[in-house]
């Protein structure tokens, strides 16, 4: 099992070496079934996070392995929630359009 867990400030201004360690983790091989998150001991969480979280979970599971989220406050899985929705919405289908120019 692989086990990731989270602590401190996740906010967008904190976030870049967080964010690096976590691209560099899914990017490599990964000898596991189910991954860990554990989101218990972050004090500042918001969309950006949130996204990151996303991605890393949705890369994960690319790679075959279950994930799962612990420790998560309602705060934190309302955000989640919602970027896990924007990122699996189905592309608007819309109707043929035209368009006609005529320059004089």
């Amino acid at each position: 099992m692989l086990r990731v867990e989270a602590s401190g400030n996740w906010t967008i201004a904190h976030l870049g070496e967080a964010d690096g360690a976590l691209r560099t983790l899914v990017a490599g091989a990964i000898e596991a079934e189910h991954a860990n998150i554990d989101l218990s001991g972050i004090t500042g969480f918001d969309t950006s996070s949130a996204a990151v979280f996303d991605r890393t979970a949705r890369a994960l599971e690319e790679k075959g392995l279950r994930v799962e989220f612990e420790g998560v406050s309602e705060a934190q899985r309302r955000l989640l929630d919602k970027v896990d929705t924007y990122g699996k919405q189905e592309p608007a289908k819309s109707a043929s359009l035209l368009l006609h120019i005529e320059i004089d």
